[in-house]
C-alpha cells in the first residue's frame, strides 16, 4: 500500500463525554464520507474511525501497524473537537503551560463525567503524542499530510514550523490558529468545506492552499487557517 490515509471523526458520541461539555458534531460523518470519496479517486487506501471507533487506542494502532512502514505517503484527517488543559502539573513538561489535545472517544464511564485534566492524557491524543507521530513518520522519509479541522488546530503539533524545513515532505492543513476556535454550521465545518471546494479548483499543493484560504475567508472571514509546507512542494500534485 503506497498511500495510506486515516480519517477520524468522533461525531455524535461527544454527548456522552464530560457531562455533555462537547457538542455532538453530526456533520463530521458526512465530512469523512466526502473526504473518503476524494481520496479513493486518488488511489489512497483508507481507514475510517468514526463515533465509538474513534478512540486514542485505535488511532495509535493505525500508526503502529507494520504495513505503514511500506507506505510512500500517509495522510491523517481529523474532524472533531480540539481543546487544551492547563491543570496544575498537567501541562507540558509537568508545568501549567496548556497542552492541546484531540478529543477522542473513550469507554471509561468514571472519566466521562470527571475533571478533564484527569482524563486527557489517558484518553485524548495530546500535542506531544501527535508531534511524536509526525517525527517518527518523517524520520522514515515518508511523505505526510496532516489535516486538522478542530479548535486550536495549529497547536496540535508542537512548533510545526520545525518540520517544514529543507525538503521535509510534510504538509499541515490546520483549520484554526493555536489560540482560536474553528466553526461549523449544522451541515458541515467551514474549513473542510473550503478545502474540498479548493480540491476542484487547483491541481497543485500551492494552489490548494491559496484556494482553501480564499474559500474560507468567503465562508467565514473571522476564521484564520494555518497551512504550512516548504517551497519544494509548491508544485506537488494535490492529495485530494
Amino acid at each position: 500500500m503506497e498511500k495510506q490515509a486515516l480519517l477520524v471523526a468522533p461525531g455524535n458520541v461527544y454527548k456522552t463525554l464530560q457531562r455533555g461539555w462537547y457538542t455532538p458534531l453530526s456533520f463530521s460523518g458526512f465530512n469523512v464520507e466526502r473526504m473518503n470519496r476524494k481520496l479513493v479517486d486518488k488511489n489512497w487506501s483508507i481507514q475510517c474511525l468514526q463515533d465509538e471507533k474513534a478512540t486514542k487506542e485505535n488511532v495509535l494502532q493505525f500508526f503502529d501497524k507494520p504495513a505503514l512502514s511500506r507506505s510512500r505517503e500517509i495522510l491523517f484527517y481529523y474532524c472533531g473537537h480540539g481543546d487544551f488543559s492547563s491543570v496544575d502539573g498537567q501541562g507540558e513538561s509537568g508545568s501549567n503551560i496548556p497542552d492541546e489535545f484531540l478529543v477522542l472517544y473513550h469507554q471509561r464511564l468514571e472519566f466521562r463525567a470527571g475533571n478533564i485534566g484527569a482524563a486527557f492524557r489517558d484518553f485524548f491524543l495530546t500535542d506531544d503524542e501527535l508531534t511524536g507521530i509526525v517525527q517518527d513518520i518523517l524520520n522514515r522519509e515518508v511523505a505526510l499530510t496532516v489535516i486538522l479541522d478542530c479548535c486550536h488546530a495549529a497547536g496540535m503539533i508542537d512548533r510545526a514550523e520545525q518540520f517544514i524545513v529543507g525538503d521535509a515532505p510534510m504538509a499541515l492543513f490546520a483549520s484554526s490558529t493555536e489560540e482560536e476556535r474553528s466553526f461549523a454550521n449544522s451541515d458541515t465545518s467551514f474549513f473542510t468545506e473550503a478545502l474540498l471546494m479548493a480540491s476542484g479548483e487547483s491541481t497543485q499543493l500551492a494552489g490548494l492552499r491559496q484556494k482553501t484560504q480564499e474559500n474560507l475567508r468567503r465562508l467565514l472571514p473571522r476564521q484564520e487557517s494555518i497551512i504550512l509546507f516548504n517551497r519544494t512542494q509548491n508544485h506537488k500534485l494535490n492529495f485530494i
